[in-house]
């Protein structure tokens, strides 16, 4: 289990798993069994540890990308657009092969107690299948989307983008500002 320093849950963030092997520690598991919405809603084992009290719930977020537009395929990006596009077009009904497909993501924040306090932000992905390299990014955006620009990207957002090497299963992070241009950042790597 490793636990990032500081972490006010004791969030075990890249142990490779979903369940919690501490006591008082935190895991993808802990929102499981209708603790948080979008998370499975009950037979899942939380580990051999105890969920933290520290956890806040409503700050955990799941989503399914498959199951949410099932009919329709992948979410794909609209093919011709720039990385740095202020308002990028999405498509419903493209297709990305099995390495490519994020069949969950979640992601859950926290803040410790200092001043001004430091917020801690965890992500995890599940792919359908890892036999192969791939990319996947995440846009941390300052701008709330809305109907007509569900992706509103400004002067300062931030790029994580994570490139899954060595067949798919070892991940190197980098991060990056955004616009005028990301500008990259050194790579650090993660074990799983």
């Amino acid at each position: 289990m490793a636990v990032v320093s500081g972490s006010p849950s004791g969030f075990e963030s890249s142990d490779g798993n979903m369940t919690v092997e501490g006591t008082s520690a935190a895991d993808w598991n802990c929102f499981a069994n209708g603790v948080a919405p979008g998370f499975a809603a009950s037979g899942i084992n939380t580990g051999t540890g105890t969920c933290s009290t520290a956890l806040v719930p409503g700050n955990a977020v799941a989503l399914h990308p498959d199951a949410n537009n099932p009919a329709n395929g992948e979410v794909t990006w609209k093919a011709g657009q720039k990385l740095d596009a202020p308002c990028p077009v999405l498509l419903s009904n493209g297709s990305v092969p099995n390495k490519d497909d994020f069949t969950g993501i979640a992601s859950y924040n926290e803040q410790d107690s200092a001043t001004p306090p430091n917020t801690f932000l965890y992500g995890a992905e599940i792919r359908d299948v890892a036999n192969g390299n791939s990319s996947g990014n995440v846009e941390l955006n300052q701008s709330a989307g809305t109907s007509a620009c569900p992706i509103n990207r400004t002067a300062g957002d931030r790029l994580l983008a994570f490139d899954f090497t060595v067949g798919g299963t070892l991940p190197a992070i980098t991060g990056s500002t955004k616009r005028p241009s990301w500008r990259s950042s050194s790579p650090s790597s993660a074990s799983t």
